[in-house]
């Protein structure tokens, strides 16, 4: 019996392929097994050249051949090869010296560790890939997941504003050659003229593109360079200027709900407005959900069931929502109002929300109230507005918390929206309701009014006495009057 590997079976091109390889490669490794299938077919990772650069070679999209180059290439590793061996301890030797000397100022970390700590991390199960194939491999991970545009779309604001440009400088880097100190220069290079909150929001989507990578084996989440790079903080604004006033939002749904009236196509518009400021639901969630995903016949949950309950209830499912988890929102008393007129207004069959164009459709709105009514709402205000009016009128952060979809992370709350909103003004923003509504409302008020006062003096009729009629004092109650009767009163 010999223990010389077995040749796989002969194929004279993939003989060929490993031959010329085998003499590109100074350091090999075996390839256990074939990575996914990318665009560009198979690869595999062979080892390093004689200047210490990752190989790694495409095999094409064959399977087949692709499993007969790694079969063949583990074999030619197995072989003896004393030239091999006498160069790999040579080298070895060599990084032993400069590695020992390196870690000379760290004396509880062994060569050993640093080895285990590379292997675990920069030797990643998916292979080595660039910087410009991990942003299309994120892309087709953001896909997979059936998230929205926002997520997936390359020629969207997203993708070209935070990962286009850091693609495009670093594409031909592989993506675990991404250092801190790379990360770091990178936001030097690119924030001279950021603002706190630009920064953040590039280090963010980084951390998170990185981290999606490493989710699929293309990196390590323990190694992400993006982390490295210093969280801003900006100063806190106690009286944050996204809140608009109560006087305010009702301006604008006034002007809104006449613009419908005289533009019956408008009432999507509105149906967003509606949720977005009064329900706490984002502005994109809003536009993956449709008049299906409101209940009218919402069920009070006894001692479980939150402060915030109405009857109606919104809900945003986990595949559209931006935390991915579901989201089920109060719809209050004033909502309900609009989403009626709505409703009754809607033109054709109830389905979404919103136009598909809504964007540029709100964005119209927007310019036109500015210019009709010199008020310019501040990007984002709806959400920041109802946190804030929500938070002040039941006073629960954990709540509001959940409402706005941040589970209970009352810090958030904190962070981004007001806690210095008066209860006196919640009560007032949640009383915004359309005029026809009000209309309505005081004659149904006036009527009933009437009746109650006029069943109040029947009642009050009723136990005078003596031929006698109610009295009405200054605050408009009735009160009964008895005569007693004169026995001495001659006719």
């Amino acid at each position: 019996m010999t223990n010389k590997p077995q040749n796989p079976s002969s194929n004279p091109q993939a003989e060929a392929h490993v031959k010329k390889l085998r003499r590109s490669i100074f350091l090999k490794r075996k390839v256990d097994k074939l990575g996914k299938k990318d665009k560009c077919g198979y690869r595999l990772y062979l080892g390093k050249d004689k200047h210490g650069k990752v190989v790694q070679e495409r095999v094409g999209s064959d399977r087949h051949y692709a499993e007969e180059i790694r079969k063949m290439w583990n074999t030619s590793i197995d072989r003896d090869d004393p030239r091999l061996s006498d160069a790999v301890s040579e080298l070895t030797a060599w990084d032993a010296r400069n590695a020992m000397n390196l870690l000379k100022e760290t004396p509880s970390v062994t060569l050993v560790m640093c080895v285990d700590f590379y292997i675990a991390h920069a030797m990643p199960e998916a292979g080595v890939i660039t910087v410009r194939e991990a942003a299309e491999r994120y892309i087709e991970i953001q896909k997979e997941k059936k998230l929205g545009d926002v997520s997936t779309d390359v020629k969207g604001t997203t993708y070209r504003t935070y990962l286009k440009p850091f693609v495009e400088y670093h594409a031909k880097l592989n993506l675990i050659q991404l250092t801190p100190d790379r990360a770091k220069a990178w936001f030097k290079k690119r924030s001279k003229r950021w603002k706190t909150r630009t920064w953040n929001s590039h280090r963010n989507r980084l951390v998170g593109f990185w981290n999606t990578l490493a989710e699929h084996n293309y990196c390590s989440a323990a190694i992400n360079p993006f982390l490295k790079v210093v969280y801003q903080h900006e100063k806190r604004i106690r009286n944050s200027r996204k809140v608009s006033k109560p006087d305010v939002v009702k301006e604008w749904f006034r002007w809104l709900e006449k613009d419908c009236e005289q533009y019956p196509s408008k009432y999507p518009e509105l149906a967003l407005s509606v949720i977005t400021w009064f329900c706490g639901i984002r502005i994109e969630e809003v536009s993956r959900i449709g008049w299906g995903d409101l209940d009218v016949q919402a069920e009070h949950l006894g001692n479980l069931e939150r402060a915030d309950f109405s009857g109606w209830t919104i809900t945003v499912h986990g595949d559209v929502e931006k935390t991915s988890t579901d989201k089920v929102n109060p719809v209050p008393e004033n909502a309900k109002e609009w989403l009626l007129l709505c409703r009754s207004k809607w033109g054709g069959k109830l389905g979404s929300f919103v136009a598909n164009d809504y964007k540029q459709r709100m964005k119209k709105l927007r310019a036109k109230f500015k210019e009709k009514k010199g008020i310019k709402l501040p990007q984002n205000t709806a959400r920041h507005s109802w946190a804030s009016n929500h938070l002040a009128l039941y006073g629960d952060k954990k709540l509001t918390a959940e409402r706005l979809g941040h589970g209970q992370d009352a810090d958030t709350l904190e962070r981004h929206y007001k806690a210095g909103m008066k209860p006196s003004n919640a009560v007032e923003y949640f009383s915004i309701i359309p005029k026809s509504a009000e209309e309505r409302l005081a004659k149904e008020a006036k009527a009933k009014a009437e009746a109650d006062d006029k069943a109040n003096y029947e009642e009050a009729l009723s136990r005078c006495t003596g031929g006698a009629k109610p009295i009405q004092d200054e605050d408009g109650h009735w009160h009964s009057v008895a005569y007693e009767a004169d026995e001495e009163l001659n006719f």
